[in-house]
């Protein structure tokens, strides 16, 4: 089988890790997969796209940024090319243009799913998209949603008949429980903490709907409620460099600056998730996040966000959910976690697996390209 999946940015998040993912377990099941993207790489990911083509997963992406019309041609040569019998559309961006693409590559038994990764977000509340994604882009021939709830809001906004398939991110088991052997070197070479001292991790792109300014207050609060000595650590792409910026002068402002790391996108999760003590996610809102089942996998202490997303972390050991923006309630969260020293939670997280998840999709894709033929 021919398997294209188009995302926006090769980049570290959520629905990108998701897509590397799926073409490396399906290319080494015998499969042809390519990845498109409407936009140029950004650069530390340029190692990961390195590995997937040395793998033989066919590459598409432009050198450099494309307008609109631009980005469409680019996509349906990368189609005529490819000649795909299934292509995988990750957020509604990307979805709609290969939909488009698709059409006017004249590829007419090829099949299109689109996968909903913000979906909590709500995405086709706006009147302006529920009029495209029901009148005028071409109708995929199915919608996957990471989560129920980006499902049920799917179903509720496009009135489809066609019901959106949940299929749950997963994520390499195996990878996560290795990486906890190098947890000295890590908290040496990358942290440079001492044994005694707290790590705080958050992971995920800086914006304000990941709320770093909400972690950086409370670390900076819960001095003042318990003695402690440890670094706050900012993992991710910088989406927002206005943001990013605003977060060192807060840092500078509650006089932790020297506490607080901003390392970038990084490619070693599993491995500072076994450095860290502590792992923080006050997200506003979010799909699934597999920042968060590695976090659950890994055994770390987690505060997050109390939101519908992430209940079902609730049924695990060492997990506390908050709401983040009642910063006193956050800070005290994390002084209880502190007092109960750096603890190693056990976890059952197999339901969470790439396995089940790439076998999912991998019928998915049969199904529907059998009901092509």
């Amino acid at each position: 089988m021919r398997i294209c999946h188009v995302i926006y940015i090769p980049r570290f998040s959520g629905a990108e890790i998701l897509v590397r993912e799926l073409a490396i377990a399906h290319q080494a099941l015998g499969h042809d997969v390519a990845v498109m993207a409407l936009f140029p790489s950004e650069p530390s990911f340029l190692g990961e796209l390195g590995k997937m083509e040395a793998m033989g997963i066919s590459l598409f992406l432009p050198e450099q940024r494309l307008e609109k019309w631009d980005r469409l041609n680019f996509l349906i040569q990368g189609l005529k090319q490819f000649k795909p019998d299934v292509v995988v559309a990750h957020s509604i961006i990307p979805s709609a243009y290969i939909r488009i693409a698709v059409k006017f590559a004249f590829l007419s038994r090829t099949a299109t799913i689109s996968v909903l990764h913000d979906a909590s977000q709500d995405d086709y509340a706006p009147s302006k998209m529920r009029s495209l994604e029901r009148w005028i882009i071409p109708k995929p021939d199915a919608v996957v949603s990471v989560s129920q709830i980006g499902a049920d809001n799917y179903s509720r906004r496009i009135r489809s008949s066609k019901k959106p398939l949940v299929i749950p991110n997963g994520i390499d088991l195996s990878r996560i429980t290795q990486a906890a052997s190098h947890r000295e070197a890590v908290r040496e070479q990358v942290f440079t903490v001492q044994p005694e001292e707290f790590v705080f991790l958050q992971v995920g792109r800086f914006g304000s709907t990941k709320q770093q300014h909400l972690s950086l207050e409370a670390f900076a609060k819960v001095h003042q409620i318990v003695p402690f000595s440890g670094k706050l650590c900012f993992v991710g792409c910088s989406e927002n460099e206005a943001y990013e910026e605003e977060l060192r002068q807060l840092a500078k402002k509650f006089q932790v600056e020297e506490k607080v790391l901003f390392l970038g996108s990084r490619s070693d999760i599993p491995e500072l998730l076994a450095g860290a003590d502590i792992f923080l996610m006050p997200s506003k809102f979010e799909a699934q996040g597999i920042a968060f089942i590695e976090a659950l996998t890994s055994g770390i202490s987690v505060i997050a966000s109390e939101i519908p997303p992430f209940e079902y972390g609730r049924a695990f050991a060492g997990v506390h959910l908050i709401q983040p923006q009642r910063v006193d309630q956050f800070a005290q969260a994390i002084a209880e976690v502190i007092r109960h020293g750096s603890v190693r939670w056990e976890r059952d997280t197999n339901s969470y697996s790439m396995e089940q998840t790439s076998e999912a999709y991998l019928a998915l894709f049969q199904s529907l390209t059998y009901s092509k033929q």
